[in-house]
């Protein structure tokens, strides 16, 4: 009768803890950058003094209502990379189905703010596990990319925004650079997860903004 009743009560635990998991929680993805992969001929000369992957955490937080993606801030020496299209710091609305993709400059916080869509790529019926949560594969065959969603994690969870399925990208992936999710909590940081004060700016002025950055 104890041996039943152990079981019954590690199964409610169990249950409970993964129904926590799928509302809320932690993830911490890794961004590899292949630096070699696009270098012109010039660059080329000065392979051996470029690092061939540039390595970076980022931090999602979530819960029922939205997520937050921002870079773990890490003492690293090297080459650091901005891809264009993929936000250091971006919020999203799971309810209203909005994002802000976010941008400093001088000190300044700005976002834009647009509705949110899910990605177009073709399920290929393959699956895998990353951290114990079934993935199934999707293929977009254009840009020649393959990404892992989680149906049983939030919709709109992803280390590249808006790159967003019904169910969270664990793992994205191609020639130049991948995503993949190293682990996922319950706890989460509910000041961390609130949307971040701004000015909201348009597309093109938020692009403006950027090119001073780089000049």
């Amino acid at each position: 009768m104890k041996t039943k009743l152990f079981l019954a009560i590690m199964l409610v635990s169990a249950f409970a803890t993964l129904s926590k998991a799928q509302t809320q929680g932690t993830i911490i993805y890794e961004q590899r950058i292949n630096l070699h992969k696009n270098l012109d001929k010039k660059q080329k000369g000065y392979k051996k003094l470029i690092p061939e992957f540039s390595e970076k955490k980022y931090i999602f937080l979530y819960d029922e209502n939205s997520g937050r993606l921002f870079e773990k801030k890490e003492k690293k020496s090297g080459i650091s990379i901005t891809m264009s299209g993929a936000s250091n710091n971006s919020w999203i609305d799971f309810i209203n189905k909005k994002i802000r993709e976010y941008i400093e400059v001088d000190g300044e916080m700005y976002y834009t703010e647009e509705e949110l869509t899910t990605y177009e790529a073709t399920k290929t019926g393959e699956t895998k596990k990353i951290l114990n949560y079934t993935c199934f594969e999707y293929k977009d065959s254009e840009e020649n990319m393959t990404f892992w969603v989680c149906p049983d994690l939030p919709s709109y969870i992803t280390p590249m925004p808006p790159i967003c399925f019904e169910g969270a990208v664990l793992e994205i992936c191609n020639d130049d650079i991948s995503y993949v999710a190293l682990s996922i909590s319950n706890e989460i940081d509910i000041e961390e997860l609130s949307a971040p004060a701004g000015t909201e700016v348009t597309r093109e002025q938020a692009e403006d903004l950027r090119d001073e950055l780089f000049d």
